[in-house]
């Protein structure tokens, strides 16, 4: 894992901050994303106030993690901002896309809930993490045939899940095999954004991308070994580690 850059920071708050947005209804997704970052990041949680009891909860599970209620103030400290893990749909995508304009460093990784809100066109620094449902219903939503077709109409980063994983940004196009069907589970696909969202603290997004979805995929080959495809999404946090020491 000499390619992405890990912990490049002496002291504490140089390793990337990255901010997590998302959680209702479903805190359990948001306490996995945390788990799975605080091992390489600093990280926020935003609270909006419709959420805060989701959210509250999901904290109180991961200690290192921070907790906001200020948004714009979230985005500005971060390098990151992971958005809709947990959540059915957002309902101010805008505002991201407008953060996305005036902070152009900032990176902007989109997953679950998230999916379902977005409006063209984005920017480059976004990437979104489409599963086969999700990735039929924005192909349906833009008019287009394939991967390629979405990440060149919206101008952003596509990492599309399924047996075969297809990484393109309209130019350039990866077809990402392995892993098996214990990564079918529910948590597994939360425990990856977190995973590549965090990575991208430091990294560019297809970077990020490429090699949070290489670890995840020999992790779970890792557990399919000891435990056939009965493993949990919250081992798999407990892999990754291994994996890339390994």
């Amino acid at each position: 894992m000499n390619v992405l850059k890990l912990f490049k920071g002496e002291i504490k708050g140089e390793n990337g901050v990255l901010t997590i947005y998302g959680g209702f209804p479903y805190s359990g997704a948001i306490t996995l994303s945390l788990k799975t970052a605080v091992r390489f990041c600093d990280v926020v949680l935003f609270s909006p106030s419709s959420y805060s009891f989701s959210l509250e909860l999901a904290k109180l599970r991961v200690e290192e993690a921070i907790l906001s209620y200020d948004l714009e103030r979230c985005v500005r400290a971060s390098d990151s901002i992971l958005i809709g893990v947990g959540m059915e749909k957002l309902d101010n995508f805008e505002r991201f896309l407008r953060f996305s304009r005036i902070y152009k460093e900032k990176k902007f990784i989109i997953d679950g809930g998230g999916l379902y809100s977005i409006k063209a066109p984005l920017t480059s620094n976004f990437l979104l993490t489409p599963n086969i449902k999700e990735f039929n219903y924005l192909k349906e939503k833009f008019s287009v045939n394939d991967e390629e077709g979405l990440a060149k109409k919206l101008g952003c980063v596509v990492l599309r899940k399924g047996k075969e994983n297809i990484l393109t940004d309209g130019k350039r196009k990866e077809v990402i095999r392995g892993g098996n069907n214990g990564l079918t589970k529910a948590g597994t696909g939360d425990v990856l954004a977190s995973l590549i969202s965090a990575f991208s603290t430091q990294n560019p997004l297809w970077e990020s991308a490429f090699y949070g979805l290489k670890i995840i995929l020999k992790a779970s080959e890792v557990l399919y070994k000891q435990k056939g495809p009965f493993f949990k999404a919250s081992e798999l946090i407990e892999a990754i580690p291994f994996v890339i020491r390994h």
